[in-house]
């Protein structure tokens, strides 16, 4: 363990970092000196919601994003959008067919494939598009043509 003499902190916050999301301080808390200069952010969460400010997914379409990125990493946006839009949505957090809690999977009722390249990532996981479903119902789900619901 290093030891941080009280001088280098003082004048740390003579002239601290501030986060560019929440303006606040950016604390040393145990980290060197040099280490904290290099951050722009309090910590991971304010990062997260600064560039999702700047460069909000939902009012991109879906052919920005497919034509920006290879397809599996432009699934994942779609998918990990989904997700938050369900869980901010304050929806049960279970299967929709049989309750199963401890792990869902968000499911598109209709497909991405089946949007238009122009739909905005708010359509296509718009809450009303959107379902909670265990692993094994979501790949029945998938494997039925959306026949289960």
């Amino acid at each position: 363990m290093f030891k941080i003499l009280p001088e280098i902190v003082y004048s740390y916050y003579d002239n601290p970092n501030i986060c560019k999301n929440c303006g606040n301080v950016i604390n040393l808390n145990g980290r060197k000196v040099e280490d904290v200069r290099k951050k722009n952010f309090c910590d991971k969460n304010c990062e997260l919601e600064f560039k999702n400010k700047n460069n909000p997914i939902e009012n991109m379409t879906k052919k920005d994003i497919f034509l920006k990125m290879e397809y599996h990493k432009a699934r994942n946006i779609v998918r990990k959008h989904a997700y938050r839009a369900y869980k901010k949505s304050g929806l049960p957090q279970k299967c929709d067919i049989c309750g199963y809690d401890l792990h869902i999977d968000v499911c598109h009722k209709k497909s991405v494939s089946e949007f238009h390249g122009d739909a905005k990532i708010k359509e296509i996981n718009a809450i009303d598009n959107l379902v909670a479903l265990c692993p094994n119902h979501h790949r029945e789900f998938d494997s039925t043509k959306n026949e289960l619901l």
